[in-house]
């Protein structure tokens, strides 16, 4: 199916959810969740991926690993154990080892002692472990991981400026994270929180429409949670809109 089809399915659907909004709307509201994300998936395999780990999220490790920091205080060792963590990090999510997302874990907190404050570098080691720690978590279940986690990503995601593009991963990572706890937990402003955070990369315009595609679509999720159909069917509807600007522009042919 054409992304242009599925965006016309996708529409239909948040229609229909934004005529009737109540608690029976709730699976069309999961439904058009479920759209999003396949088309936004879909056009992540496209983009780009790093030389260095294999992996489009981590397109930004390249900078960090062939030049020089801003900061004159960096050094070489901190680079290399950030190289060292995304590569073990590959491996585990190649192979489901364990030991290397330990290892990966280990490098990223030894990166982030050796990273000043001040170094712009820093949120990538903050984000790094963090994420890492939640692979963690998804494989042992330890909350203690998931907690360390949050907390890094809210670190992370502090150091950016309101509309820097690059806070779309760490945000992301953030939202997703806090629903993670309140499924273990049951702590409602845990969603509230992961709303804000979504709510706050959606609204850069200057971020990948699928980025903020992928926003709204957590927004939606963590609004539907809350019990306000109203709002999860309208930030839903708004991510749908943005869907066409996805589809591939190929220039008219001539003769």
């Amino acid at each position: 199916m054409s992304l242009v089809a599925v965006v016309a399915v996708a529409v239909a659907v948040v229609a229909a959810a934004v005529v009737v909004v109540e608690p029976s709307v709730v699976p069309v509201v999961m439904a058009t969740v479920v759209v999003v994300a396949t088309v936004v998936l879909a056009w992540a395999r496209r983009r780009p991926r790093c030389r260095v780990c294999g992996l489009g999220r981590h397109v930004a490790c390249r900078p960090l690993l062939v030049a020089p920091t801003a900061s004159a205080s960096f050094s070489a060792s901190g680079r290399g154990n950030f190289a060292k963590a995304i590569l073990l990090e590959a491996t585990h999510r190649r192979t489901g080892d364990l030991t290397s997302l330990d290892y990966a874990v280990g490098y990223y907190r030894q990166g982030l002692a050796l990273c000043p404050p001040e170094d712009d570098d820093r949120r990538l080691f903050l984000d790094g472990l963090g994420y890492a720690l939640r692979k963690r978590y998804d494989a042992l279940g330890d909350l203690a991981d998931l907690r360390e986690c949050i907390e890094l990503l809210r670190q992370a995601a502090a150091v950016f400026p309101p509309q820097h593009p690059g806070q779309m991963a760490t945000r992301h990572s953030l939202s997703q994270a806090l629903r993670a706890e309140h499924l273990r937990t049951g702590d409602r402003d845990l969603v509230r929180e992961a709303a804000e955070v979504a709510t706050a990369a959606s609204q850069v315009p200057a971020a990948p429409v699928s980025s903020r595609i992928q926003a709204l679509g957590v927004l939606g999720h963590s609004r539907a949670t809350l019990g306000d159909w109203q709002a999860a069917a309208d930030v839903l509807g708004n991510a749908v809109a943005l869907l066409p600007r996805l589809a591939v522009r190929r220039p008219a042919s001539f003769g």
